[in-house]
């Protein structure tokens, strides 16, 4: 197909970013840490954003060691919020744990009520929990919520660090608990201000316990106003999915696929020649004639991208979906064709 022929030479300076990447995640066991990790802490840091130590496990465990790594999280998060304080580094390292529903949806139930066999103990604990709404949000998001793994994250940065980046205003539209902002390489970390936006009640208080240093808002992309021209990179891993989102600063993108939607107001938000690099379903490259791939092609250029294996999130996430790595660098002006996906 034209699209993986696309992928396959988009760029001669990512081929060795492109063969670490997916010699770790097509490997038997793969590692915590293949490319470069971001170092663990030289000290404590309680009241700045938190460093991902290398060594940290996140993401990792069955479904239920995820379960209770998440209610253990939700707990530690309500103590410091009832308390007023910030979290400590030994805390900060349990909030990071974190993982979310996706994948995990056996502690909920089910359309009928019943539970699936094994859950019981697990359905009634989160019930307790959560409030109505909480829980209502939780069971939604087991079909959407795949947070990225620490390989992919990596990866991402030294292609980032290979097309010269190295610092700026930051646009993350989908933070989710901030793994992109925990696992930013040394050479960059200090020189990035971050704007972090969560849909997710409490996945958005952990990221704001994790990092206050960034501006974290609660809210759906579409509905925060984020201004045009003025952020250097825009990275992340927006929610897949076909359905459309209305934002009334963006109606004209209003037919938009959701995951092509957070590419295209990202683009909007970045400076003239800042940078994307963002993880989407391989729908956005193979679709044929896309009227959203048009779009992008008159307003940023294809960098590099790489096509992940359906393996990519099953370790974290428990879900085969094929994916693609995205780097685009928004054109200085409107020019149609200049990304070459028309």
């Amino acid at each position: 197909m034209y699209a993986d022929a696309l992928i396959a030479n988009a760029t001669a300076s990512l081929d060795l970013f492109s063969e670490q990447i997916l010699a770790a995640l097509t490997a038997p066991s793969c590692p915590a840490a293949v490319i470069e990790c971001a170092p663990a802490p030289a000290a404590p840091q309680p009241h700045g954003n938190y460093v991902i130590p290398a060594d940290a496990a996140i993401g990792t465990g069955g479904s239920k060691a995820r379960f209770r790594q998440n209610v253990v999280a939700i707990k530690l998060l309500r103590m410091l919020q009832d308390a007023g304080r910030h979290a400590t580094d030994d805390e900060k390292a349990v909030l990071v744990r974190y993982v979310g529903w996706g994948g995990i949806p056996q502690a909920f139930r089910h359309p009928d009520g019943s539970m699936t066999t094994g859950w019981e103990g697990e359905v009634a604990e989160l019930e307790t929990l959560l409030r109505t709404d909480e829980l209502a949000d939780a069971r939604r998001s087991t079909q959407d919520s795949h947070y990225t793994s620490r390989i992919i994250i990596d990866a991402i940065y030294a292609g980032l660090a290979r097309m010269g980046f190295t610092g700026g205003r930051v646009l993350e539209p989908a933070v989710g608990i901030g793994h992109f902002i925990g696992l930013a390489h040394a050479a960059m970390r200090s020189s990035m201000q971050w704007t972090a936006i969560e849909l997710d009640p409490i996945s958005a208080g952990i990221t704001r316990a994790l990092y206050p240093d960034a501006r974290t808002v609660n809210d759906g992309f579409e509905n925060v106003y984020v201004p045009r021209g003025t952020f250097d990179l825009a990275i992340g891993n927006p929610p897949f999915g076909s359905q459309p989102v209305h934002d009334s600063e963006n109606r004209d993108l209003g037919a938009f696929s959701i995951h092509s939607f957070f590419f295209a107001k990202s683009i909007r938000a970045l400076r003239a020649g800042g940078l994307l690099a963002m993880v989407v379903t391989q729908a956005l490259m193979d679709k044929p004639c896309s009227a959203e791939r048009a779009w992008l092609a008159e307003r940023a250029h294809l960098v590099g991208a790489i096509r992940l294996p359906n393996t990519a999130f099953k370790d974290n996430a428990g879900t085969d979906v094929t994916c693609d790595v995205l780097f685009l660098k928004k054109a200085k002006r409107a020019d149609a064709g200049c990304l070459g996906l028309e």
